[in-house]
C-alpha cells in the first residue's frame, strides 16, 4: 500500500525495486526473529531446535539470493 501511495504521488522510485527492498527488509526481520526464538528454546528439545534453525537457514538463504546485485 505504501509503495502504491508513493507511486501515485509521483515519487519516481521504481515499484519493482521498492517491492524487492521491502521483501529484503522483512526477510532480515524474520531471520533475526528465527535466531532469537532458536536461542530461547530448551536445547534438550532437539527436533524443535533443529526446526527453528532450519527456518533461520531458509530465511538467510532467501536473503542472500536477493541481496546479490542484479544483472544488467
Amino acid at each position: 500500500m505504501r509503495t502504491l501511495k508513493k507511486f501515485n504521488k509521483g515519487i519516481l522510485e521504481p515499484i519493482r525495486d521498492a517491492i524487492i527492498n521491502e521483501n529484503v527488509f522483512w526477510l532480515r526481520i524474520m531471520m533475526e526473529q528465527s535466531r532469537f526464538i532458536s536461542s530461547l528454546l530448551d536445547q534438550s528439545e532437539r527436533n524443535l531446535v533443529n526446526k527453528a534453525q532450519k527456518f533461520e537457514d531458509d530465511f538467510e538463504t532467501l536473503l542472500r539470493k536477493r541481496v546479490r546485485p542484479p544483472l544488467h
